[in-house]
C-alpha cells in the first residue's frame, strides 16, 4: 500500500511536468506560426524553412508535442523501467539539440542583422519597380510605418523604378512613391492631381515621410526572434533541465520502487502457488525417513517419539536374573 502511494507521487511529477512541456510547445508552435505567416517575413529570404535547423526544429516539436508525453505518461502507468528510461533519454537529447541549434541561431542572427540594411538597399534598387510582388510589399509597410524608403526617401534615386518614372514623364516625374505620401483619403491617396504631383515631386517633410522603413523592419525583426528564443530557448529549454534535474532522481527512485514492487508480485504468486500444492503424509509403518535409535536398551523413533522396550531383550534379561538368583549346590 505504501509503495503504491510513492508511485502516485511519481507519476504527479511526470504528468505535471509532461504538461507544462506540452502547453508551452503549443504556444511556440503559435506565435511561431504567427510571425512565420507575416508578410514581413518576405524582406529575409535569406531565412529557408528547408534550412538544417528549421528540420531540427520540426522534429523536435513533433516529438514534444505528444510523443514524449505518450511514452513517459504510459511509462508512469503500466511501471514500465524501459519506457521511463527511454522517455529520460529523449528529453536529453532534445536538450542537448536545442542548445546546438541556440548557438547556431546566435551566429545566424547576427548575419541577417548586420547584411539587412545593404540587402534592403541591393532589393530596393532592383526589385521594385521590376517586381510587382516586392513594390505591392514595399508599398505595404511604408503606409503602415508611415516610412519612405530604406534610409530616407531620396533612396528611390537609384532604383529601377525611378529610371522608369524618367523615361515615361519627362516633364512631371514622381520622385517617391504614392504611398510615401502623407495625405491619404481613407484607404486610399488624394487623386488630385495638383496635390499629388505637390507630394511626389519634393522631398520635403510636410508631405512625405522623411523616415526610412529601415528601422521598422529591423525592429519587428529583433521582436520577433527575442520573442521566438525566450519561449523556444529560455522557456522550454528551461523546462528540461528542471525536468531532467528533478526526474533524475525521482525516476531513479522510481525504478527501484518497481523493482521493489515486482520482487512482492512474483514472492507472492509464489507463495499462492505453493499453498496449493497437497503434500501426501507418509504412513506410520511406511515411514523410514527417519531411523530407530537406540540408547541401552530402549529404542527411540523419530518418527512417532514413542519409546518402546524390547520384549526380547526383556525376557533375555529376566531369564538371566532369575538363573542367577538361584544358587545351586556346590559340586565339590
Amino acid at each position: 500500500m505504501f509503495l503504491n502511494r510513492a508511485m502516485r507521487y511519481y507519476r504527479f511529477w511526470i504528468y505535471s511536468c509532461n504538461l507544462a512541456l506540452l502547453l508551452s510547445v503549443i504556444i511556440f508552435v503559435s506565435l511561431a506560426a504567427w510571425t512565420f505567416s507575416d508578410y514581413r517575413m518576405a524582406f529575409f529570404p535569406t531565412i529557408r524553412f528547408h534550412h538544417p535547423t528549421f528540420i531540427y526544429a520540426y522534429l523536435a516539436l513533433i516529438l514534444q508535442g505528444g510523443i514524449l508525453q505518450a511514452v513517459g505518461c504510459l511509462g508512469a502507468l503500466k511501471l514500465n523501467e524501459r519506457l521511463i528510461n527511454i522517455y529520460w533519454s529523449l528529453m536529453l537529447m532534445l536538450l542537448v539539440g536545442d542548445v546546438i541549434i541556440g548557438f547556431v541561431w546566435i551566429f545566424h542572427y547576427n548575419h541577417i542583422a548586420s547584411h539587412l540594411l545593404s540587402d534592403l538597399r541591393a532589393r530596393l534598387q532592383t526589385d521594385y519597380g521590376n517586381s510587382l510582388d516586392y513594390q505591392v510589399l514595399w508599398d505595404r509597410i511604408q503606409r503602415e510605418e508611415h516610412c519612405c524608403g530604406v534610409n530616407e526617401p531620396q533612396d528611390f534615386n537609384l532604383s529601377v523604378w525611378i529610371t522608369g518614372q524618367r523615361r515615361d514623364f519627362l516633364r512631371y516625374h514622381q520622385v517617391v512613391p504614392l504611398s510615401c505620401c502623407k495625405e491619404q483619403s481613407g484607404d486610399s491617396y488624394v487623386q488630385n492631381d495638383l496635390e499629388n504631383r505637390t507630394c511626389v515631386q519634393n522631398y520635403t517633410g510636410y508631405n512625405v515621410y522623411q523616415e526610412g522603413c529601415y528601422g521598422a523592419v529591423f525592429r519587428w525583426f529583433q521582436r520577433s526572434a527575442d520573442m521566438l528564443s525566450v519561449l523556444g530557448f529560455c522557456v522550454i529549454a528551461f523546462l528540461k533541465v528542471c525536468f531532467l534535474g528533478i526526474l533524475r532522481y525521482e525516476i531513479r527512485e522510481m525504478i527501484q520502487k518497481i523493482k521493489i514492487l515486482k520482487e512482492i508480485d512474483e514472492t507472492s504468486s509464489t507463495h499462492a502457488a505453493e499453498s496449493h500444492i497437497n503434500i501426501p503424509r507418509s504412513s506410520f509403518q511406511n515411514d523410514t525417513s527417519c531411523p530407530d535409535v537406540r540408547v541401552g536398551n530402549y529404542v527411540t523413533s523419530y518418527n512417532n517419539h514413542v519409546a518402546s522396550e524390547s520384549p526380547t531383550k526383556d525376557k533375555a534379561t529376566n531369564g538371566n536374573n532369575n538363573d542367577s538368583g538361584q544358587i545351586g549346590p556346590l559340586e565339590l
